[in-house]
This record gives structure tokens, C-alpha cells and sequence, in this order.
């Protein structure tokens, strides 16, 4: 748990501005239905390590920007990025041990309703 703890200061920081669920991979399933407001993103993290792999899915009102990604050193990686789309469902493999997020951008002039699930397959 160390070893996330910089990275759940980040996730928390960001909270401030966004709406950020911190999971763990043992309380996983994450469900969930949000409003995100215009310019803002809503996050989902976990820390997750193979051979574990991630079921998720999620649709919205109008198209999102969506991604899961993680943090090392001040480099962010993408293993999953998909722009300005109403719906996704995936299985999501890490190839290392991190601490991942699911992140939705939305870059409408509105708000949008998310609805989102993940669990461990």
C-alpha cells in the first residue's frame, strides 16, 4: 500500500477539482451512475497487478472521452484510450503492477449521466 500512497495523494488532490472513487481490487465491483459537468472528468482507481483482468462497461448521455491509465514517475500511460464515444465494454488486462484509473472526460458544453461498472473477471 506504500508504494500507491503518492499516487492516492494525487488521486485525492484531484478530487478537489473532479470526482474521483477510489477502489481496491478487493472491493471491486465498482458500479455506479454520475453527472459529470461540463469540462470536468469523473475517475474510478484501483490498484491492480497481473494475472488479475477487469471487466468494464459503461454508456453515457452524449459522447465522452475515456481512458485507463496509470502514473509512473511524471509519465502517464494509456493502455485503454477511446475519444468521444456513447458506450464501451472491454477486458482490461494490467501488464504490471499499478495503481490503475478509469477516467471520463467531458468536453461537452453540458453535463452528462454516466452510468459505469468494473469488476474483477
Amino acid at each position: 500500500m506504500k508504494k500507491y500512497l503518492h499516487l492516492i495523494v494525487l488521486a485525492l488532490t484531484i478530487s478537489l477539482i473532479s470526482d474521483v472513487v477510489i477502489a481496491n481490487s478487493d472491493t471491486l465491483p465498482a458500479n455506479g451512475e454520475a453527472m459529470i459537468a461540463a469540462g470536468k472528468i469523473k475517475e474510478v482507481c484501483f490498484p491492480a497487478k497481473p494475472p488479475i483482468q477487469i471487466s468494464y462497461q459503461f454508456s453515457a448521455e452524449k459522447p465522452l472521452n475515456f481512458n485507463i491509465h496509470f502514473h509512473k514517475d511524471k509519465t502517464v500511460f494509456y493502455p485503454i484510450k477511446q475519444d468521444n464515444i456513447l458506450s464501451t465494454q472491454g477486458l482490461f488486462t494490467p501488464e504490471s503492477d499499478q495503481f490503475y484509473c478509469m477516467m471520463w472526460s467531458n468536453n461537452n458544453q453540458q453535463p452528462v449521466k454516466l452510468n459505469y461498472q468494473a469488476k474483477i473477471k
